[in-house]
């Protein structure tokens, strides 16, 4: 299944979380984002903030997740490394805010932090340096999530500035996701307290612009994402919770997945469960951060993603380290504890090798915990109003030492 999601260069099926600043301890929106991903380049640079003359360009250089990344004078770690030319260019603001970016941007120096997860899309997605596999031809469609990120967090200093911004530029550039049948999810929390999810797709009509939707994440509630949609209702009008591009409903028409009649449930309209399916690959992930954090819901496993609801009340406000635990987990405990049962061994090894001749010839799936051996790195972004940090883990959040 994650095979099924991946790109050349792209990250894998990553997790990502957003909480609300009613939703811990210190009153500090967060996200947490797992970049699972075998050779993504996790070197972790500091992109100063910049001054920028009138008439700069800002280059774009696609998915650029393994190394290098690219090359150019953006940070010190990007100097000595091949030269890599970008694929195209877009008019410069003029000032960028400073960020700490990996193979994600990460956060930047107004706290304002984003995670991602890609998500499986009935609508394809060829861009610049992602062809169809069908014709081998490549798109016309800019910004990978990896590019909208970074123009994001060096633009913006809240969550509604960027999903605007992020929005605006990928329907005006285009969108492209991680896979072709692909789009992204983008997780935000900033310094006043709020958290968003951000759903992005290439349109159908052109190819060449974008369908999005964001959602305010209740004060009081965690959001988590785990390669599929979880924006379910949408409003005609935005409201002060909810933003979305202007052909969302008109596009969807267009393609023939709505008949404009009745309600507006953008993961039934736009998602789909041909990659992950009915098989837990998904809702495991999600429901277990939901019964860890609110207990009281009582909340059953579902087969499928859309019976979960887009996010939940936490019964008590989490601290940092009970954020890190939560991805850290094997699902101890459950009937899907992965220290336990032959697979694990005779020391209770909870990691699994995905892929293989065994997964092909005996059905079935492996347990998808969040913390898996080809993590790359994980984030925690902690947006305070007083110390936003970054906290900063190279490797799989179950065995990674998270430096700030």
């Amino acid at each position: 299944a994650a095979a099924a999601l991946a790109a050349p260069r792209a990250a894998q099926a990553c997790t990502t979380v957003a909480i609300s600043a009613g939703a811990t301890s210190d009153g500090a929106a967060m996200t947490m984002h797992t970049t699972d991903c075998v050779e993504c380049d996790f070197r972790l640079a500091l992109v100063p903030g910049r001054d920028h003359p009138e008439g700069a360009q800002h280059p774009v250089y696609g998915i650029a997740a393994a190394f290098p990344r690219f090359h150019s004078d953006r940070a010190t770690i990007y100097q000595n490394v091949p030269d890599v030319k970008p694929l195209r260019h877009i008019p410069e603001v003029a000032r960028t805010y400073g960020v700490w970016e990996a193979s994600y941007t990460l956060m930047n120096e107004e706290g304002l932090t984003f995670g991602e997860s890609s998500c499986s899309s009935k609508l394809t997605a060829a861009g610049i340096d992602m062809a169809d596999p069908a014709t081998g031809k490549y798109g016309e469609a800019y910004f990978s999530v990896a590019a909208l990120m970074q123009l994001g967090l060096e633009r913006c200093a809240t969550c509604r500035c960027a999903v605007k911004t992020i929005g605006a530029l990928a329907e005006e550039y285009g969108f492209y996701g991680e896979s072709f049948m692909g789009g992204e999810t983008i997780t935000m929390a900033d310094t006043t307290g709020e958290a968003w999810v951000f759903h992005v797709q290439q349109d159908f009509s052109t190819n060449h612009s974008a369908i999005w939707v964001a959602q305010r994440v209740p004060d009081g509630h965690i959001a988590v994402i785990a390669n599929e949609f979880t924006i379910q209702h949408v409003p005609e009008e935005e409201t002060d919770d909810f933003m979305f591009s202007s052909n969302l409903r008109s596009e969807a028409i267009a393609a023939g997945f709505w008949d404009g009649n009745g309600d507006f449930n953008f993961q039934q309209v736009y998602g789909t469960k041909s990659v992950v399916g009915d098989n837990l690959y998904a809702t495991l992930r999600e429901q277990w951060i939901y019964s860890q954090v609110a207990p009281s819901l009582d909340l059953q496993l579902p087969m499928s993603p859309t019976a979960l609801k887009f996010s939940y009340p936490v019964d008590d406000k989490l601290s940092v380290e009970a954020a890190i635990a939560l991805l850290r987990g094997h699902y101890d405990g459950t009937e899907w504890d992965l220290t336990k049962g032959i697979m694990a061994g005779p020391f209770g090894n909870p990691k699994r090798i995905e892929g293989g001749t065994g997964l092909k010839e005996v059905k079935g799936a492996l347990p998808r915990p969040i913390s898996i051996p080809r993590t790359s790195h994980v984030l925690i972004g902690v947006a305070s109003a007083d110390n936003a940090v970054a906290l900063f883990g190279p490797d799989e959040p179950a065995t990674t030492v998270f430096a700030p």
